[in-house]
């Protein structure tokens, strides 16, 4: 494919927010060029980005469902729609996700009873002790006695609408017996979200899919601090306690932080297209979802006491054929100075000049979406429109 990368760089201003927080509470941070940074993961953006109603409209339903309660996921179903009585949808839940948990620990896609699938059979397993098989028969006696255990997974949307269809031909005696390819696709989705960010069943690759977009975690271009919002809570009926005169009722405290930040994603358009079974339409509306998504849809932690949504005050998008790379260099010496966000895009572009000098462009073209200017220039559309794959591409 020509013009194979599409690379997004953008600058973020936040007001005092706490857009993720750590083991112990407190605003994420990093250390950058000596000094301490605001940080949010790529794990907590791209969590916010593929539940957005801004995603979900945009590609259309193509989103997958991310959970490792199959099991009562197909119980649900088979009962509020009357196709079961309880009993019977228990029954059948478990058969499917017996299935499902055993393939997560044996490369196995066939019934019970035909063997491991050709090719996929687990060596080490056909050379386990006696002692070790035990063990797996006890284990398997104490999932029995509850429901199998499951791990997260993120199922496509076709993938979650045959789980169910299976589950349906089950209760009403249509089939014997289940495999994992009566239900999961394999490499080729039409989920969205499944091909940009990817999925792993480690024991069986015949349904892992390779995450064809990269999203590194975003920093502050500037020394910052996490601090402390003392806080307190009044009582309305502090009177009913015998309490008539008294303080707060309730004391605490909560970190936040505040600056202007730097994200990189890099999308690999064939990689895309190739997860996507081939279907270029699709992979365009993926696009154009991740552009929109990604310059509009913030973390979503401390929404609600802090208001800190926003959008990109600066996208600079490059595509091309070369190593991609990113430009957060740019930002190892923090910037200074009275006006951060102009002085982030500044630095920015100005070490995008040096490599481009030291190195030649790793792009052959690019858009600017920059609302820090005098007279903003650039549009979300000429973002997408660059971003699209065209016929000739997809060939």
């Amino acid at each position: 494919m020509k013009d194979k990368f599409l690379q997004l760089h953008l600058l973020f201003a936040y007001g005092p927010s706490i857009l993720n927080r750590d083991d112990q509470g407190r605003h994420k941070t990093a250390m950058v060029g000596g000094v301490e940074r605001l940080r949010y993961s790529s794990q907590c953006a791209k969590r916010a980005w593929r539940t957005s109603d801004l995603f979900k409209t945009t590609v259309e339903g193509h989103v997958g469902i991310r959970t490792r309660y199959l099991y009562q996921g197909i119980i649900d179903h088979l009962v509020s729609n009357a196709i079961a009585v309880e009993k019977d949808a228990k029954k059948v839940a478990f058969e499917i996700a017996a299935r499902w948990a055993k393939a997560q620990d044996a490369a196995d896609d066939a019934p019970d009873g035909e063997g491991a699938a050709s090719g996929e059979a687990d060596a080490s397993s056909a050379e386990a002790t006696a002692e070790t098989k035990g063990k797996k028969k006890a284990a398997s006696k104490k999932a029995k006695a509850t429901e199998p255990t499951q791990v997260l997974f993120l199922f496509s949307d076709s993938e979650w609408k045959k789980v169910l269809a299976v589950a349906e031909e089950l209760v009403l005696k249509k089939r014997k017996d289940v495999a994992l390819s009566d239900f999961l696709d394999g490499n080729a989705t039409t989920a969205v979200d499944v091909a940009l960010w990817g999925r792993m069943l480690a024991q069986n690759h015949r349904y892992t899919v390779t995450a064809s977009c990269a999203v590194s975690h975003a920093i502050t271009t500037h020394k910052a601090l996490v601090e402390d919002d003392y806080f307190s809570a009044c009582d309305d009926c502090a009177d009913l306690g015998g309490e008539v005169g008294a303080g707060a009722s309730h004391i605490d405290t909560k970190s936040f932080g505040a600056g202007v930040y730097y994200q990189y994603v890099c999308l690999n358009r064939a990689q895309l297209l190739e997860s996507l079974g081939g279907d270029t339409d699709l992979a365009n509306l993926a696009i154009a979802g991740l552009i929109k998504t990604v310059t509009q849809v913030t973390p979503t932690a401390g929404q609600s006491t802090h208001a800190h949504a926003t959008r990109a005050a600066y996208v600079l998008a490059e595509i091309g054929d070369a190593q991609p790379r990113s430009l957060a260099a740019a930002f190892t010496r923090p910037v200074r100075g009275g006006d951060a966000l102009a002085d982030s895009v500044t630095a920015l572009t100005n070490w995008r000049t040096k490599l481009d000098a030291l190195d030649g462009q790793c792009w052959s073209r690019d858009a600017v979406r920059d609302a820090t200017r005098s007279e903003p220039i650039g549009s979300l559309g000429a973002l997408i429109d660059l971003g699209q794959i065209t016929p000739a591409e997809s060939v």
